[in-house]
């Protein structure tokens, strides 16, 4: 019996195998070949960040050579972006109306992206191995799905037309539509209820309407339409592609809700509605209202953040399973700020109230009762000051060289400031008593590291020196008064801090911190690197942000409705 299951097994996935292959235009190693031409996009292609700033100087892949910088415009990206793992859960999970989505936690881990988000797509490709994990899930998802009655009624509407072939191909037709978040082509119908058909041959043991389904579900799940968002789209003779109203469909769900288009937005591909801006921002204000957009905010912070790694933090002297709870305690106070009172990225950095428990009441050193609940809680506006001061980032990035971790973090992630890769070389000997003492005799004025440790990465760390390893308020170090002045040059001159509240406020009103928000929103958003041709949008939204203090709502919204959103680059000119 154990070697007929596995023969069975390989037979199908040969039939599903020669089904997609009707259904597919061009697959080469995992990654369709693009029909409108080559992208320039790509692992080797530069991300255009050379210099400091959000907006980078340059790069190489050409987006600013023909036209001014100061101009909005497309930029290259694939015109095949692979799902993410979590994108390809989220859309199964809508596509067969389940209540959660599939467990993808052993898939084939993809390898870190220059975005260091997990979906940027044109950089995601199907490996041997993750080709694997797609046979045998969709395998499992059809089997299980089919054996499942109230699924099925799900899934098969009790409408669909009672002469078999007719049913078939209304079934397929629907179905499709939603898997490939387009309607199928006549070849493609066609291919596709041919495929349908072979079911009954392949699972005996059901009706021949049934054995259909499964055998679509398990094909679909795993085709290349699915796995892949094709982008169409009609390109002019510059190389500037106008996405069609289904990719742009694609990319809005995809940037709000990680899953496909649901009917409402795909009734607004058909009726050509998605070229118009407000229509877009329409959908958008729409699909933020639904709880998967809840979702991806979500996880943009702890993507951003690192959150995910807190829970492996085991912190001396402070009860076991802290690090859980230092990243539970930023993302209630995310959810509560983005998503409970549309804040904005200053109330992020700048914010006086936390969530704690008992355990983090006593690092905070609040009073009164704290127990295993969670509970909002105003801090002293004079210690803290949102996102930064939180115990959690401070746990992650301490130790002797603390300053230096919250300072390369704050410059790469808040401030976008391009740092130079670290030289190889024996660090020297410490020396000192303070831990500002210590960093300061490698890296201070007058060392090796003065040119960009304290121009840039000390300056960012030390005004958070008034807290200890675990997040405690401190003001003495080693019997020494903390010293945490320090003064960092941005785009509008030389600031002048001391602390970590007059630092946040530093941060939540510079350019800097605004623009670089929006640049990692519109890498995780629009599932791709950054590239010099981003600048002026990134930019003019940045400057709203600042200025108006623009929601992260707001600031999406304004995203989606540029230009840019509706259109890509096959190469440069």
């Amino acid at each position: 019996m154990p070697h007929t299951h596995r023969s069975r097994s390989a037979s199908i996935r040969v039939q599903v195998s020669l089904g997609l292959l009707l259904a597919v235009t061009a697959c080469s190693s995992g990654t369709i070949l693009d029909p409108n031409g080559p992208s320039s996009d790509g692992p080797g292609a530069s991300n255009g960040a050379a210099g400091s700033g959000a907006g980078g100087t340059g790069g190489t892949n050409g987006e600013c050579r023909s036209t001014s910088c100061d101009t909005e415009s497309p930029v290259a990206s694939s015109g095949f972006p692979r799902l993410s793992h979590s994108q390809w859960g989220n859309s199964v999970r809508d596509l067969l109306f389940l209540s959660a989505g599939p467990d993808v936690s052993s898939f084939t881990t993809d390898p870190q992206t220059r975005t260091k988000f997990d979906n940027n797509g044109g950089e995601l490709d199907v490996s041997r191995g993750l080709w694997g994990d797609y046979q045998v899930a969709s395998e499992q998802l059809a089997a299980d799905l089919v054996a499942d009655s109230s699924r099925m009624a799900k899934l098969v509407p009790a409408s669909l037309p009672t002469d078999p072939k007719a049913k078939a191909r209304a079934f397929v037709t629907a179905f499709a539509r939603r898997a490939y978040r387009r309607p199928l082509t006549a070849p493609e119908l066609d291919a596709h209820v041919a495929l349908f058909e072979q079911g009954a041959a392949l699972f005996p043991a059901v009706d021949a309407f049934t054995a259909g389904v499964q055998l679509t579900v398990q094909a679909l799940l795993q085709s290349p339409h699915f796995v892949y968002r094709v982008e169409r789209g009609t390109a002019d003779a510059k190389g500037t592609i106008a996405l069609d109203q289904y990719a742009i469909a694609s990319r809005l769900s995809f940037m709000l809700w990680d899953s496909l288009p649901d009917d409402a937005l795909l009734a607004a591909a058909d009726g050509g509605k998605l070229n118009d801006a407000s229509e877009r921002k329409a959908q958008a204000l729409r699909m933020l209202a639904d709880p998967k957009a809840k979702s991806k905010l979500a996880d943009f912070h702890k993507q951003l953040l690192e959150l995910g790694r807190y829970d492996d933090m085991h912190p001396k002297g402070v009860p076991a399973g802290i690090g859980a709870e230092m990243r539970e305690e930023t993302q209630r106070f995310v959810a509560d700020v983005v998503i409970d009172h549309d804040g904005s990225l200053k109330d992020l950095l700048t914010a006086t109230h936390s969530f704690v428990n008992g355990d983090l009441a006593a690092l905070y050193g609040l009073t009164g009762s704290h127990d295993s609940t969670w509970k909002r809680a105003e801090l002293d506006p004079m210690t803290r000051s949102g996102l930064l001061t939180q115990p959690g980032f401070l746990t992650y990035r301490s130790g002797d060289t603390a300053p230096i971790l919250r300072g390369v973090f704050i410059n790469q992630k808040i401030l976008c400031a391009a740092l130079p890769p670290p030289p190889a070389f024996m660090p020297p000997m410490m020396t000192g008593t303070t831990r500002r003492e210590r960093v300061n005799s490698i890296t201070g004025k007058g060392t090796c590291g003065e040119s960009c440790h304290a121009r840039l990465i000390n300056p960012a760390g030390y005004p958070l020196e008034y807290f200890d390893d675990v997040g405690r308020y401190r003001n003495q170090d080693k019997g020494k008064a903390v010293d945490a002045a320090a003064e960092y040059t941005l785009s509008d001159g030389v600031h002048s801090y001391d602390g970590p509240v007059q630092w946040g406020q530093t941060i939540a009103h510079s350019s800097e911190a605004h623009a670089c928000y929006v640049r990692h929103w519109l890498e995780f958003g629009y599932g791709r690197a950054y590239a010099a041709g981003d600048a002026p949008l990134i930019a003019r939204i940045g400057e709203a942000s600042r200025t108006q203090s623009l929601s992260v709502r707001a600031l999406l919204v304004e995203l989606i409705a540029s230009p840019t959103f509706t259109t890509r680059r096959t190469e440069s000119p």
